[in-house]
């Protein structure tokens, strides 16, 4: 008798794909928390109204998908002094 191979349960391929999903999101989801870590030290430490710094570091930990990369556009960028060459 000739013996035949039978697919995997539904369930093992369902996690092997979730492993892999996994594995390709692990870098996404350190480089975002290491910005958002960064925009909220930088907030601390560099906004000079202790106001602003409230509502900035309120925004940024509250709505990090937003509040963080709204900080860097608006805060950031406009307070780093050009380069002259």
């Amino acid at each position: 008798m000739i013996a035949m191979s039978t697919p995997p349960p539904l369930a093992f391929s369902f996690l092997g794909g979730l492993k892999i999903l996994f594995f390709l999101a692990l870098p996404f989801a350190l480089l975002g928390t290491a910005f958002w870590i960064w925009m909220l030290v930088d907030c601390l430490l560099n906004e000079t109204d202790p106001q602003q710094t409230l509502i900035w570091i309120t925004v940024i930990i509250f709505v990090p998908f937003v509040g963080a990369p709204l900080y860097f556009g608006l805060r950031k960028i406009r307070r780093t002094p050009p380069t002259k060459t």
